[in-house]
């Protein structure tokens, strides 16, 4: 009865008392711990979202993260519903945040870009099934702007929880890989930690593309960084994979 109230009240422009409803029916659904507490977190987020408040939209966001971590107890159909309503919050963030960068890359608005990496670090929560894609959008957020590190950072991230999920194929994973093998480079990175991320890139890469067009490349930069660091044991048995899954190609030239 209250949410109909809020809606009433809404539809005449009563903006306050349509929260004041919502923010009645919220403490009784939660009091009583009735199974329509999502229920009323998505209306809202259609609140928050109509009425131009991102802080609610992102508190509301938090609470349904909270609630929705033992998943099982939670109706599908309204954390489906949940889930849009955050992803298009978001992709709306990207938006204006894009424009920003186009009017001076320097002076974006740092706020919405941390308000962008929040709702995808939720999203990773409350969709876990699709957290490598979050995390990639996360790194591809930070590219964007420049700050390659952290986008490196993300990237790995993505791919960590592909491994993790055991999505190891697909466009997605070709995107995640191909985007670390782009950012590494322009992220300045101390001689170590640069050749960290290589070869977690470089061996997560032929993990998925043992043999292929870019593959003998990645067996010889690996086979480099072995080397260089004394790790002959490793250097060999990557000359072993290029052996085994890249017969027909010339021999191993450095």
């Amino acid at each position: 009865y209250l949410m109909q109230m809020s809606t009433m009240a809404a539809e005449q422009g009563h903006s306050q008392d349509a929260l004041l409803c919502l923010n009645k029916a919220e403490e009784i659904v939660k009091e009583r711990k009735l199974p329509i507490q999502l229920v009323v977190l998505n209306q809202k987020l259609d609140y928050a979202r109509e009425y131009k408040q991102e802080s609610l939209f992102f508190k509301t966001s938090i609470k349904i993260h909270k609630l929705a971590l033992p998943l099982p107890k939670i109706i599908p159909d309204e954390l489906k519903s949940s889930i849009e309503k955050i992803k298009a919050r978001v992709g709306y963030l990207q938006i204006l945040l894009s424009k920003d960068i186009k009017k001076n890359e320097k002076t974006y608005n740092t706020a919405t870009l941390k308000r962008i990496i929040a709702y995808f670090q939720l999203l990773t929560k409350i969709d876990p099934t699709k957290a490598d894609e979050y995390y990639y959008f996360q790194g591809e957020t930070y590219y964007v702007v420049g700050q390659y590190q952290k986008a490196a950072k993300k990237y790995v991230s993505a791919r960590q929880q592909a491994v993790k999920l055991k999505h190891q194929k697909g466009t997605l994973q070709d995107k995640i890989l191909n985007a670390l093998l782009t950012v590494i480079p322009m992220a300045n990175f101390p001689a170590k930690t640069q050749d960290k991320y290589h070869i977690f890139t470089y061996r997560q890469f032929l993990a998925v593309h043992p043999s292929g067009a870019k593959s003998g490349d990645i067996y010889r930069l690996l086979y480099k960084i072995y080397l260089k660091k004394r790790k002959y044991a490793l250097a060999e048995k990557t000359l072993d994979s290029y052996a085994t899954y890249m017969p027909n190609q010339a021999s191993f030239i450095l």
